[in-house]
């Protein structure tokens, strides 16, 4: 093997590994329609401050990201790193804005993701040079689920779709909220009698789904249990979920993508329903970006192994898909806590 290529690479760690940080101020610029009151908070890898000024909502932020990153920003696919950094920041400032739009009573008041920034600039403090980043981001639409899209024009589907599209606005309450409409109005359309267990029992039988699939029926019942839970806490105890809460509104929309594929549809429907799982998945690392922090992890376990672990065959896969899929204990611990 030649000697400049590495047998092992992952993604991010010329920049990751990087011992050479410097200090930055990453501007972003959101058009707003409410005169929010500004707002500072610190973690433990940033400041932010928050000033609404002309329409639009400014957000600094102040912290260290590794110096090839920055000489190297608008480079192939580098910026999702920043666009990492942003997601994160912006999870805090949506619950800092939510407080502010429930105190002052305002309609217009609004969550933002990465798609609703405009303009992005980061700024190296030693010297004031200043990267302005290719943006916004345009994401067009998704062509394998656009073609199949008219052949499938249930409201259960639509229903999901709204899933995905409040888990990208961070509107993570009204996720789980059309989640459950979704199972509700799928138990509509192939004509399931009961209350929603029992509906759900009578769905999740080895005849209606994929044979090999027939092992991991309980994780899908699992979770959506506990999703049908969750729901009723929102809309009934005043449970509200956080940016801490995200995964599990990721893993409510795979759950769902697999629980509405089965023998009890025409197979436009089962092919649409993978195709916008696919979307979503596009879509999450694009509006979401990669963490150099996960991705670290990543690069430390493997090279702690003295063989890397390989998924050999299809059923492999498979398991290792529900099982990334199952909603946790702890994951379910820290949302239920904020209900006690």
């Amino acid at each position: 093997m030649p000697e400049d290529i590495p047998d092992r690479y992952t993604v991010g760690e010329e920049f990751f590994l990087d011992n050479s940080n410097i200090d930055v101020e990453i501007l972003c610029f959101l058009a707003c329609a409410v005169n929010y009151s500004s707002f500072k908070f610190d973690d433990k890898d940033y400041k932010v401050e928050g000033v609404f000024f002309n329409g639009f909502l400014h957000v600094f932020i102040k912290r260290k990201i590794s110096e090839k990153l920055f000489e190297r920003l608008n480079e192939r696919n580098n910026n999702q790193f920043i666009v990492s950094y942003l997601d994160d920041v912006l999870a805090k400032v949506n619950e800092i804005l939510l407080r502010q739009k429930y105190s002052i009573g305002h309609l217009l008041g609004n969550t933002y993701s990465t798609m609703n920034i405009t303009a992005v600039h980061v700024k190296r403090l030693s010297d004031a040079k200043q990267v302005v980043l290719n943006w916004p981001l345009v994401i067009p639409s998704f062509d394998p689920a656009e073609r199949l899209a008219s052949k499938s024009d249930h409201v259960f589907i639509k229903d999901f779709i709204e899933a995905g599209s409040c888990f990208f606005s961070k509107n993570f309450d009204e996720c789980i909220r059309k989640c459950v409409t979704a199972i509700d109005n799928y138990f509509l359309n192939i004509k399931m009698k009961g209350r929603f267990r029992e509906k759900l029992a009578k769905l999740l039988v080895k005849a209606n789904y994929l044979e090999n699939w027939a092992p991991y029926l309980e994780i899908l019942k699992h979770n959506i249990n506990f999703i049908y839970d969750l729901r009723n806490k929102i809309v009934h105890d005043e449970l509200r979920l956080t940016y801490r809460n995200s995964m599990i509104c990721d893993k409510a929309f795979g759950t769902l993508s697999y629980l509405f594929r089965n023998y009890l549809n025409d197979n436009d429907t089962n092919k649409y329903i993978y195709r916008l799982l696919q979307e979503f998945k596009l879509i999450q690392l694009i509006t979401v970006g990669m963490s150099l922090d996960e991705l670290k992890k990543i690069y430390e376990r493997k090279h702690q192994q003295k063989k890397t672990e390989a998924i050999n065959t299809f059923e492999e896969f498979e398991k290792a898909i529900f099982s990334s899929l199952k909603i946790s204990d702890d994951e379910k611990n820290e949302v239920l806590k904020l209900a006690s």
